[in-house]
């Protein structure tokens, strides 16, 4: 389609990104396209309601919003994730510091190829995936969610990913520019957030892995609410240079230094990352600094846009930047009616995929007690969840995880207690108290650091107290741990996964010695 024939408001409301639980008018999806041509609508889990045709239900449902959205829309629609699963059964995407670990090109092809089944499967034309921040500050808050500090690594895998992604028809996102992963400041919570690299280390780490990529052919990449001091202070909105108020970081470091010819996509406007009182302003901020997609904005920036681009505040060639990557990001996907066809996906080959991956990123990281494997011998096993009591959802979530390793340990044939958050601050109580046990089993799942919780201090304390000979560690948080909380541990097992059902399964196994342990760490610690 020639996006230059649409009027100015059908361009302007194209570079909007509606997240389906802010789509709430009266009437139908048909009228809501008419008053709003909006270009994109994201893709998110959990049920369809409250909105424009209200619909409640599973992922068959929700698909069949997407493809209403479509249907109604009067011109082609982008539909993106963050990431989904095939059907209601099927496995999430696992953790990428599992896929590092693994180390393997090919295997990092199959897994971009399952995220990309995974979105065919869903309709999705885009994924905001995969996330390349290097974790080189270990007091990131979101620390445990990268894969290595090695930017050559880095790129090695994440291009066999990208390829895997687009070869199934999607679009690929690397996220987050400039670069997360240097200081203590969660984005996501704040505006203060930064990279204060050096310019000349950020080129040979961040702005390394970025410039590769995009030689690759990444079609897409997200900004962020962080700065770059070291390349530019000036904010062109509000106090803070973040890139989503920065011409300098989006439009003359990412587009014209770096090249990049794909679109740029803000990421989520509703962040109190990028809080500046008015966020129908900061809207129109993020585009005039160069975004081409804008991401959960108010429905009510498109008019404002229009008004700052008649008024001449904000040049139309900055309309005409986005229409000309938007168009191409369209063609290259094949979006040119309301219906797309999408690779047929592979269930099995997806959860197969996944399964892999983590397997094949458990790493062994000291066994100096020769603990592991379990032997049949150690009959009575005490199993520890060391973590946080949150949500309830979650909270339930994590003790049926955890009482699925207890059940599939036993059986194994062995006698197993299990125990969530013990407590026990004094040695000789403690002693007595796991003297009947052969082995202990601690499942670390602390999220991000361990004094973030009064749970975490508890499990942290009681853990160090109990007898090497007997603990095995396995860890489903942050490989720092590893040197921050853990770093006299004779037995150690770092996960790199989720604990969930997937990830308990091939625990299991692995300290059973039925699965050897080939993982490797792609952070440095101290072993």
């Amino acid at each position: 389609m020639r996006l230059k024939d649409l009027t100015l408001r059908e361009k302007v409301y194209k570079t909007l990104i509606m997240n389906k639980n802010h789509m709430k008018v009266d009437g139908t999806l048909k009228e809501y396209f008419e008053k709003y041509p909006i270009g994109g609508v994201f893709y998110s889990k959990g049920a369809v309601a409250g909105l424009v045709e209200q619909q409640e239900g599973e992922s068959v449902v929700k698909r069949g919003f997407v493809e209403g959205c479509r249907e109604a829309a009067n011109y082609p629609l982008i539909v993106c994730a963050d990431g989904a699963t095939i059907g209601d059964t099927g496995l999430p995407a696992c953790n990428t510091e599992a896929l590092g670990a693994a180390d393997s090109e090919e295997l990092a092809y199959r897994y971009g190829k399952a995220l990309g089944m995974q979105m065919n499967a869903n309709d999705v034309d885009w994924i905001f995936g995969p996330c390349i921040d290097m974790p080189l500050s270990r007091t990131k808050a979101g620390v445990n969610f990268n894969m290595s500090d090695d930017p050559e690594f880095t790129v090695k895998i994440f291009k066999q990913v990208v390829r895997g992604i687009q070869d199934q028809n999607v679009a690929a996102t690397i996220k987050h520019f400039p670069g997360c992963g240097t200081d203590y400041i969660n984005c996501h919570l704040s505006p203060a957030g930064k990279n204060d690299m050096s310019f000349d280390e950020w080129e040979k780490t961040y702005g390394y892995t970025y410039r590769k990529l995009f030689e690759a052919g990444v079609m897409s990449v997200m900004t962020t609410h962080i700065a770059l001091p070291a390349y530019s202070t000036k904010a062109d909105f509000g106090d803070f240079p973040i890139s989503t108020y920065s011409k300098d970081l989006t439009i003359k470091l990412l587009k014209e230094e770096l090249g990049f010819g794909g679109v740029v996509v803000t990421d989520a406007m509703t962040m109190a990352g990028c809080a500046a009182g008015d966020q129908v302003e900061q809207a129109v901020a993020a585009f005039a600094c160069g975004a081409d997609f804008i991401l959960w904005p108010p429905i009510e920036a498109g008019e404002r846009i229009i008004e700052e681009l008649e008024s001449g505040r904000i040049p139309m060639e900055r309309l005409d930047d986005a229409m000309e990557r938007i168009e191409r990001f369209m063609n290259r996907l094949g979006i040119e009616g309301k219906e797309r066809k999408h690779p047929e996906p592979d269930a099995d080959f997806v959860d197969l995929v996944m399964k892999e991956t983590i397997e094949k990123g458990i790493v062994l990281v000291r066994n100096k007690q020769g603990n592991v494997p379990l032997t049949a011998q150690k009959k009575r096993i005490l199993v520890d969840l060391v973590s946080p009591q949150v949500t309830k959802s979650v909270t339930d979530k994590k003790l049926e995880c955890a009482r699925y390793f207890v059940e599939l340990l036993q059986t194994q044939g062995f006698d197993v207690e299990f125990r969530w958050n013990y407590s026990s601050f004094f040695q000789p109580n403690l002693e007595t108290e796991v003297s009947g046990y052969d082995a202990i089993v601690v499942l670390l799942d602390i999220p991000m650091a361990a004094n973030l919780f009064r749970d975490g201090f508890n499990g942290v304390w009681t853990v160090h107290l109990m007898p090497m000979s007997k603990k095995i560690i396995l860890n489903f948080g942050s490989p720092f741990f590893i040197d921050d909380y853990y770093p006299r541990e004779d037995t150690f097992v770092q996960m790199n996964a989720g604990l969930d059902k997937t990830a308990v399964e091939a625990a299991v196994d692995a300290i059973l010695g039925k699965r050897e342990m080939t993982g490797t760490l792609q952070v440095k610690v101290k072993i």
